[in-house]
């Protein structure tokens, strides 16, 4: 388990940590509760979390949401001998990122992770 999974589990449930840099710079953030929220919905990201680091960090597509690029997906396809574990298909990570300016951040861009899941290629 790499750092940032360490200091996810002991911290505040509503103080989100620095996931990853995004392919721009800018700082991702995953809060506690978020993470809880994903894995209720999606157990199988506990397997795949260090893949949603790299697909934000190097994304193998991305997609914006909006015009303003306040929601982008991120997209890492999961190799197919960690697919296998969970599906017959290929899979890829997606996780979508929403952007704000937050005053906590001295009003930079800061992105926060919205959701993140696992879905069959090509849906």
């Amino acid at each position: 388990m790499n750092d940032f999974w360490q200091r996810l589990e002991t911290a505040p449930s509503d103080v989100p940590q620095t996931l990853a840099l995004d392919p721009d710079g800018v700082p991702v953030l995953l809060a506690p509760e978020e993470w809880a929220h994903i894995l209720g919905g999606h157990p199988e990201m506990l397997a795949l979390r260090d893949l949603i680091v790299q697909a934000i960090s190097a994304p193998d597509h991305v997609k914006k949401e909006d015009p303003a690029g306040i929601f982008i997906q991120y997209f890492k396809v999961v190799p197919s001998s960690l697919s296998a574990a969970f599906s017959s298909r290929e899979h890829e990570i997606l996780v979508e990122v929403k952007y704000l300016y937050p005053p906590e951040a001295g009003g930079q861009r800061t992105g926060f992770v919205s959701t993140a899941y696992s879905p069959p290629l090509g849906e």
